[in-house]
């Protein structure tokens, strides 16, 4: 019996001294990491803001890949969410969401755990000489309870841990992509604007340059006979495959004005998946192909005919690294 009772005093003894060390611990996680990474600013902060891009680094993507996923509001951008569902008792179930963003400046998600409460999960984006500085933060609460308090030790001590290996492989990540073709897809709004333009049916691959030099060979000898000060060359694609059903545009302030054999007129207000290519014309078709594994990925369909602006280029720049052409996808949600 006194053996019993020193073995129940030491283990009330070990309770007590528990119960003081959690009650001196705060209420709540907090984690803040951070990395510097060589790598272009969009590049980094596309990898968290495009949700999908996450399964390519987050740490616990890593322990279940076979977790369930689901995307809300296409998975990009503020309002995007992710869903996951997983038997591992490291992963569990639970939700992401961007509940706010300035591109490449911060993003801000809130995580619902069911069962395990809720938290908040923020990132920034600092230019620096070295490329970029990622600060990833966390704070969840987890109440009064000593006990779980007690347990905050070890679930600071396993995040922080998660967090610098999420934080190399976006860094693991953008090494790699420097080393491939890379895109950048924004979510815009555009207004409607104005345009001459001239429609060609069956256009193939062979005949495509010749067509597209001139039509625009006439729009701008005409637009000049008619003192209209041109704008942004671009072209719209109604149907592509074996031969393309093309339009070559300018697009202008007020096309008011009537021009012989040209057609007056005005693309309308939409949303659009919008894909900058830096470079020459040779890269346009690997864009297109990019986007259409967007599409898919993110939960939407086109919504009309595909447009290329051909912001900078020939004649007035000649050197096609500068070249900058922006692809345009038409999209509502599938």
């Amino acid at each position: 019996m006194k053996t019993l009772k020193k073995i129940l005093l030491a283990l009330l003894g070990i309770i007590a001294i528990m119960l003081i060390i959690g009650l001196t611990q705060p209420s709540e996680i907090t984690i803040e990491r951070s990395i510097e990474i060589d790598a272009p600013l969009e590049m980094v902060y596309d990898q968290v803001n495009n949700l999908h891009n996450w399964e390519k680094w987050s740490p616990w993507h890593k322990i279940d890949t076979a977790m369930g996923l689901s995307y809300g509001n296409g998975g990009i951008g503020k309002d995007a969410s992710y869903s996951w569902t997983s038997e591992h008792k490291s992963v569990g179930s639970g939700m992401l969401t961007i509940i706010d963003s300035k591109p490449f400046e911060f993003i801000n998600t809130t995580m619902d755990f069911g069962d395990q409460g809720t938290g908040t999960a923020n990132f920034k984006f600092v230019e620096t000489d070295a490329g970029v500085k990622v600060s990833w933060d966390m704070n969840s609460a987890i109440g009064k309870n000593p006990f779980m308090r007690l347990m905050g030790i070890m679930i600071r001590k396993s995040i922080t841990a998660a967090y610098d290996r999420g934080l190399e492989d976006i860094e693991n990540q953008c090494e790699y992509l420097k080393e491939t073709t890379w895109y950048s897809v924004k979510i815009k709004e555009k207004d409607a604007w104005s345009y001459y333009g001239i429609m060609s049916e069956e256009v193939n691959m062979e005949n495509m340059q010749s067509t597209m030099e001139e039509s625009y060979g006439k729009l701008y000898g005409e637009l000049g006979k008619a003192n209209i000060e041109p704008g942004t060359a671009f072209a719209v694609y109604y149907s592509w495959g074996e031969t393309f059903k093309m339009e070559c545009g300018v697009s202008v302030q007020d096309n008011s004005t009537t021009l012989k054999n040209i057609d007056s007129k005005e693309i309308p207000k939409q949303t659009y998946a919008v894909l900058k290519l830096i470079g020459s014309y040779d890269g346009l078709m690997g864009a297109h192909e990019y986007m259409g594994e967007w599409l898919a990925a993110s939960n939407k369909k086109l919504n009309g005919p595909v447009i290329e602006k051909y912001k900078v280029g020939p004649p007035i720049e000649t050197d096609m690294d500068k070249w900058v052409t922006y692809v345009l996808y038409p999209i509502v949600e599938e």
